[in-house]
């Protein structure tokens, strides 16, 4: 109870300067008017034993109150790879360009990529290639500015498919069928973890 009192008390005092001041200088919206120079304007009850003119003590709380950080979010995408092949096409690199354009250079955290290969071949041999992948894909951001601090990365072979082919026939690269349909396994999976400044900017620059 005492301390509401204190604090009633304070902007009770706050207010009363402000508005003991508002016969001496013009004001609007309760704060002092000024010129060009930063000095207040003043009427014509100004007298030189007039107190100085200063915003109320709300208002400079305000004024020096810190800003909230930014939140931090994750966006992600997928690039796809033809089949047996780890070079980035051209839509695959504009997919990740559509990605990192959501955020400015300063705003980037981290940078996950897993990267990943069907099943058609030996295992051994569909890791290599996901490690492949992911190096074209890691190569790829470093010319966007992301650099090896900011990078997490994993190779996963055929583990962690996302396409079901499963009565397509046999797992064979003349098995044109099931080379269409296991597209989406692969890909290089990136999310970007960060903190836009401008929420608003972000998603029109996603459109």
């Amino acid at each position: 109870m005492l301390k509401q009192s204190l604090t009633a008390t304070l902007i009770a005092a706050a207010l009363g300067g402000a508005l003991a001041h508002s016969a001496d200088y013009i004001t609007a919206s309760g704060m002092p008017l000024k010129t060009g120079f930063g000095e207040c304007v003043r009427t014509g009850y100004w007298t030189p034993g007039s107190e100085p003119c200063e915003p109320p003590v709300m208002q400079l709380a305000l004024q020096e109150a810190p800003r909230m950080p930014a939140a931090r979010v994750a966006l992600s995408t997928a690039a796809l790879f033809a089949f047996d092949s780890d070079a980035l096409d051209d839509e695959a690199r504009a997919e990740l360009d559509r990605l990192l354009a959501r955020f400015e250079p300063d705003e980037i955290d981290k940078v996950y990529v897993m990267a990943h290969a069907d099943r058609i071949g030996p295992a051994r041999y569909n890791l290599s290639l996901s490690e492949r992948r992911l190096e074209a894909v890691r190569n790829y951001l470093a010319t966007k500015g992301i650099t090896l601090p900011m990078l997490f990365t994993e190779a996963h072979g055929a583990d962690y498919p996302v396409a079901h082919c499963d009565d397509l026939g046999p797992a064979k690269k003349d098995n044109t069928a099931l080379v269409a349909c296991l597209a989406a396994d692969r890909r290089a999976e990136v999310e970007v973890v960060g903190a836009p400044r401008e929420l608003a900017r972000t998603a029109k620059r996603a459109e």
